[in-house]
C-alpha cells in the first residue's frame, strides 16, 4: 500500500494493515485525498507542544544481512500548512535485528523548507549489516526538540525494494580460516 490506495481516505490512520503508527504525543498521520499526489496520500504531522517532535509511519519486512534496498517517496508541505523552522521530512531505511532494535539508519536528503511542489526522494542503502533481521521503510517528519508549533507534510507513492545483495564478511569467523579472503 505504498500509494495509500488500499487505505480509506477518511482522516484516520491508513487502514490497509500495511502501515504501522509511530509518533510522540499528539503527533500523528492520517490518510486523506488532500495529502495525495494521486488518489490517496499520507498527512503526517508533529504535535504542537515542544515534546511532540516526530511522526514516523512505517512498513516493516523481513530482511537479511547484505541486502541492498532502494526506497522512494514523494513529499511536499500542504499549501498554507504549518512548518516549524528547523523541521525536516524524509524517507528512511532502518535496519533492525530480529528483536526489533535499530542497528542502522539511512536517510534521504530531507525536505527542510516548506514547498507545495512534490519532490521525489530516492535512497539506496548500503548492504544491511550483520545481524539484520528486519527492514523498515519510514516516512519521517520531525521538528527541533523544545520548539512549540506544528510541522505538516504529505507523503505519497512510496516503495521499498531489494536492489541487490552483497556478500558480507562473517565477523564471527577467523579470517585465516576463510579461503582466499572470501567469506564462507
Amino acid at each position: 500500500d505504498g500509494d495509500f490506495e488500499s487505505s480509506t481516505p477518511n482522516g484516520t490512520f491508513p487502514d490497509s494493515g500495511a502501515w504501522k503508527p509511530s509518533w510522540l504525543g499528539e503527533a500523528g498521520a492520517v490518510c486523506t485525498t488532500t495529502a495525495a499526489r494521486t488518489g490517496n496520500g499520507l498527512w503526517a504531522y508533529t504535535g504542537s507542544s515542544p515534546e511532540d517532535i516526530w511522526s514516523a509511519t512505517f512498513q516493516e519486512f523481513r530482511a537479511e544481512p547484505g541486502e541492498i534496498y532502494n526506497a522512494c517517496a514523494w513529499v511536499r508541505t500542504p499549501e498554507n500548512g504549518p512548518w516549524v523552522e528547523g523541521s525536516k521530512a524524509c524517507v528512511e531505511i532502518r535496519f533492525l535485528d530480529a528483536g526489533g532494535t535499530v542497528v542502522s539508519v539511512v536517510s534521504a536528503l530531507p525536505l527542510t523548507t516548506p514547498s507545495t511542489d512534490w519532490k521525489r526522494q530516492n535512497l539506496i542503502s548500503p548492504p544491511a549489516p550483520v545481524g539484520t533481521g528486519k527492514v523498515r521503510l519510514v516516512l519521517l517528519v520531525e521538528k527541533p526538540a523544545g520548539k512549540k508549533g506544528q510541522s505538516v507534510v504529505n507523503f505519497d507513492d512510496t516503495f521499498l525494494s531489494v536492489a541487490g545483495k552483497a556478500q558480507l564478511q562473517n565477523p564471527n569467523k577467523d579470517p585465516a580460516q576463510q579461503k582466499n579472503g572470501a567469506p564462507d
